[in-house]
């Protein structure tokens, strides 16, 4: 069931802001693998899908919430925050 915002640390995020941080990724790091080699690292382990591109869970969401790195979880309190929202989440492929 896809809902129209959670929250993040008490910060609501809608999908629209998840969105809008996909365009900045794409724009920043046109090349998915530009953002620190992330497909080719062990230390990522998901993905998330959208209009045939992958992108760094966390990073996405970081970037959508305002909040640095190393304020929340990734894994499960990344990725079910952004399935809730309606995004796929995957396991990142194997380079």
């Amino acid at each position: 069931m896809t809902i129209d915002s959670v929250t993040l640390l008490g910060r609501p995020i809608t999908r629209d802001q998840v969105l809008a941080a996909l365009r900045e990724f794409d724009s920043a790091y046109r090349d998915t693998n530009e953002y620190d080699g992330w497909l080719d690292k062990r230390t990522y382990k998901y993905a998330l899908g959208h209009a045939g591109r992958l992108y760094p869970c966390k990073y996405i969401l970081s970037v959508a919430s305002g909040f640095g790195l190393d304020k929340f979880g990734g894994g499960q309190q990344t990725n079910s925050k952004l399935r809730r929202l309606g995004f796929e989440v995957i396991d990142k492929p194997s380079q």
